[in-house]
């Protein structure tokens, strides 16, 4: 889960993203049977929004919910309390 934390504070915005995108930002190898996992995982707790784009190939956008955006916030009050207090790169 780890992984998705990161994408989603790095992501902390209402903008779509699709899966390579997001997947890219992963500073480490995961599996894609792992990723879809925890984006799935992500969906069901309501903290993105799985959307599926009827286009040719098909595509899939996922974007933070408002309740992601607000959990974004959160994690970007803990990276910054960890950078003040110097336990964090």
């Amino acid at each position: 889960m780890e992984a998705l934390y990161r994408v989603v504070s790095e992501h902390g915005s209402r903008q779509k993203a699709r899966y390579s995108e997001l997947r890219k930002r992963i500073p480490y190898d995961i599996s894609h049977k792992m990723f879809s996992q925890h984006l799935s995982e992500l969906e069901q707790v309501g903290i993105i929004e799985r959307i599926v784009v009827e286009v040719k190939p098909l595509r899939v956008d996922y974007l933070l919910t408002a309740k992601g955006v607000s959990f974004a916030n959160v994690l970007y009050f803990i990276r910054d309390w960890g950078r003040r207090t110097g336990d964090s790169p």
